[in-house]
């Protein structure tokens, strides 16, 4: 359903440093409705630990890592667009200095917040 893994960057990006928490499942996709309880529990167990060139996505936090190299496709003030190693390509959006949204389906965002 959802991709969860941890990234070595070939070029850095400052916009992810830092340990982000996932709060909340944004989004229209219908196939949601009836799960939506559940997908928003999933979320908020996200966490996502990035420094220097690495990243690590944990579901839930101390639990289950993955792991996986990616290049960034492109690097927007807004948008942030890497492809992982095996063809994955994964989009984060930036609307404020302290949220991230991560597309992981059609219209339907991982809202995670920035943790001091």
């Amino acid at each position: 359903m959802l991709s969860a893994f941890t990234l070595s960057a070939c070029k850095k990006t400052t916009r992810l440093e830092g340990r982000w928490r996932g709060v909340k499942v944004e989004g229209s996709s219908q196939a949601l409705r009836p799960v939506y309880a559940q997908v928003t529990q999933y979320a908020t167990d996200l966490e996502i630990i990035a420094h220097n060139n690495m990243i690590t996505v944990e579901m839930p936090p101390g639990k289950l890592a993955r792991t996986a190299e990616f290049n960034v496709q492109k690097d927007q003030p807004s948008e942030l667009v890497i492809l992982v190693t095996g063809g994955e390509q994964e989009t984060f959006t930036f609307e404020k200095e302290n949220t991230m949204k991560w597309l992981v389906a059609e219209g339907t965002y991982i809202v995670f917040n920035r943790r001091q």
